[in-house]
């Protein structure tokens, strides 16, 4: 059986649709903010990062904060591309790098979470990563 199925420009979101989905994300994690909740503002960083980067799931649940390299001029998140088995560094943009900052900001003070160069941007219980 062929796989007739194609990537076109049809299947992305456009920006309006961009927008309206990161605006309802932070909506939501803000009233989760309000009422001491974290799982509204782990899932907004985790679609804004979706939305900016292209990575994989599996890509955003494995990686460490050693590989967010905010300082770096111009910022950029360092990746392995598993299927062109090369290291490649994705450039973000300010906002996301504002975004970012803020998310560690809030693991370490207000979650108690681990922020040392090995722990996960995402963290599960235990200071596990994330699964996919």
């Amino acid at each position: 059986m062929k796989n007739d199925y194609k990537i076109t420009r049809d299947k992305f979101f456009d920006t309006h649709e961009r927008k309206s989905i990161l605006k309802t994300c932070e909506d939501l994690a803000n009233e989760d903010k309000a009422k001491g909740r974290m799982t509204w503002p782990i899932r907004y960083m985790l679609v804004h990062l979706a939305l900016s980067s292209g990575l994989r799931v599996s890509e955003i649940a494995a990686l460490r904060l050693e590989e967010v390299r905010l300082k770096a001029k111009p910022p950029y998140i360092f990746c392995m591309q598993w299927e062109a088995r090369e290291i490649q560094g994705l450039y973000i943009d300010r906002e996301l790098v504002s975004h970012i900052k803020q998310f560690i900001w809030q693991k370490n003070t207000v979650w108690d979470q681990l922020i040392n160069e090995d722990a996960p941007l995402f963290s599960g219980r235990n200071n596990n990563f994330f699964t996919p």
